[in-house]
């Protein structure tokens, strides 16, 4: 009963593996967005590999984090989205920003009265809603450690920034600029989305076309006439992030089982390679793909959401490890495809571990795995290679030394479902029809033309002479008990035989017992 329960659950969860647990969570409210871009609409072109995770970053208020060469629009594309979303921007050059300047000056009555008050600036962080940390990888130890407060928790010196919404940083590519550095650890860790933006020749030529005729604020400043139309709005910007917001708790319902274990999968994978990732940024991934999701879903609807879910998720991944900011990004770059490959078939074929796992001590194996592992195999068989069958039909093999009746008979049942299953395939490998067709040969000893046979003269040794012993075949518990103990050498079949050769009554039972028990058929 405790096989059948496993199976079954096995069985529900393979089914479940690449669509939601729920499809039918109540979304008719909710209004979808049915546009494919937004930052156009902002004048920002090239971004559209790398909107929705930006857009993610706006769904959950997690700090994102832009690496990109100079002249890429990081500060321009900070500056559109506070302005489209009508926050209270401001930009601080983190290689040049004091203390003073972000905080603003301490008030002295304050202090005479016990409490820490700050004067504000125009520059100062208090009131800001939005803001942009530039060149934070050229930011002094010094200072890094105080931006690391304000990311981290949004206060400084434990004084809470009330008004703060947003918080991103932009940062030029590691090892490429004189004076730009890796980001500590602790703060490369609080951002949830690493984005590295676009370069200009890796975008379309419409897309190029458009940046050659588009202008910033900073640019021809003599010329008025050309800024007239430069300051622009998205209308579309906020619905997109609501609506996301609005699917989140329905797109994680819906997709747990499958981010969770992928997740999971992902980090034991950065292991074997020597990359590690915290805690922290296990729940980053786990909220950055479920607001991913959300943001596709909204501007796509469900079925696209559905349809190319694992892509979404390696879309969302590629833009949600710290790695990019540190001097293993290129290497990141070529392994994380093969890992993502790797994961994916796991949660594919969520029983491929469990089997190779249990394979790996084919000595060990416990009696009621045999029933387990043939009906795994049967399920998945056509979710794993030819290599992958044969591994694991060369460890289906019966080890001799210490067999008692349940392993016997829960091995030889097994072993004749798994033939009975090839056998009725028409595509199945010959090879692997030949190994399992084999296994059981060597465990009967007896020819096609015997087995056909209602009785059989069986010769067994015995003090040296041959006694011939009749052995009918009609009960298969006579017929696994004989096939198993003519296959044992001479000083081991005592253990089962009686003096006059036949089957010892305590195996026999026991044997019989078990069979009925458990394989009634």
């Amino acid at each position: 009963m405790e096989k059948i329960q496993i199976f079954n659950k096995i069985k529900h969860l393979q089914k479940d593996r690449i669509t939601p647990d729920n499809d039918d969570n109540d979304d008719k409210n909710i209004r979808y967005f049915k546009e494919k871009e937004i930052f156009p609409e902002l004048k920002i072109y090239g971004y559209s590999q790398v909107e929705d995770a930006i857009l993610s970053g706006l769904v959950t208020g997690d700090p994102v984090l832009l690496i990109g060469r100079h002249g890429t629009a990081k500060t321009m594309l900070a500056e559109a989205i506070a302005y489209s979303l009508n926050l209270k921007f401001i930009a601080y050059d983190a290689s040049k920003a004091l203390f003073d300047d972000v905080i603003g000056f301490p008030n002295p009555q304050s202090l005479r009265e016990g409490t820490i008050e700050y004067t504000p600036t125009p520059l100062s962080i208090w009131d800001k809603e939005f803001i942009l940390i530039d060149e934070i990888s050229r930011a002094m130890p010094s200072m890094q450690n105080k931006w690391l407060e304000i990311i981290r928790s949004r206060s400084v010196m434990g004084k809470k920034i009330n008004s703060l919404k947003y918080i991103f940083a932009a940062m030029n590519p590691v090892g490429e600029y004189v004076g730009a550095m890796p980001l500590d650890l602790a703060l490369l860790g609080r951002f949830a989305f690493i984005v590295r933006v676009p370069e200009v020749y890796d975008m379309l030529p419409e897309e190029i076309n458009k940046i050659i005729n588009n202008l910033s604020h900073d640019d021809a400043i003599a010329m008025k006439s050309l800024h007239k139309n430069n300051n622009v709005k998205s209308e579309n910007l906020l619905q997109v992030i609501n609506t996301a917001r609005e699917l989140f708790q329905i797109i994680q319902e819906n997709y747990k089982n499958i981010i969770i274990p992928y997740i999971y999968n992902l980090m034991q994978e950065l292991i074997q390679s020597q990359r590690y990732i915290d805690g922290r940024r296990l729940g980053m991934l786990n909220r950055n793909i479920i607001a991913y999701l959300s943001v596709v879903t909204a501007k796509h609807g469900k079925e696209y959401t559905k349809d190319n879910l694992f892509s979404l998720i390696y879309n969302c991944i590629r833009h949600s490890l710290p790695f990019a900011a540190t001097e293993e990004a290129k290497d990141i770059d070529t392994i994380l495809p093969l890992i993502h490959q790797k994961v994916v078939s796991i949660i594919e074929s969520p029983m491929k571990a469990k089997l190779f796992k249990t394979f790996k001590s084919s000595s060990g194996t416990k009696a009621k795995h045999f029933q387990l592992i043939v009906k795994n195999l049967i399920f998945n068989y056509d979710n794993l290679d030819e290599h992958e069958k044969c591994q694991i039909v060369s460890n289906l093999t019966l080890t001799q030394d210490d067999l008692n009746e349940e392993k016997l008979a829960d091995f030889a049942i097994a072993i004749k479902k798994l033939l009975k299953f090839l056998l009725s395939k028409d595509e199945a490998e010959h090879e692997i029809i030949t190994k399992v067709a084999q296994i059981y040969t060597s465990m009967t000893s007896i020819t096609s033309a015997v087995r056909n046979a209602s009785c059989y003269h069986l010769p067994f040794a015995s003090n040296r002479s041959q006694t011939l012993l009749r052995i009918s075949l009609d009960e298969i518990e006579t017929d696994i008990a004989y096939r198993y103990i003519i296959n044992l050498p001479y000083e081991e079949q005592s253990r089962f035989l009686n003096t006059n050769n036949t089957v010892n009554n305590k195996f026999f039972n026991n044997l019989r017992s078990l069979l009925k028990k458990n394989y009634p058929e």
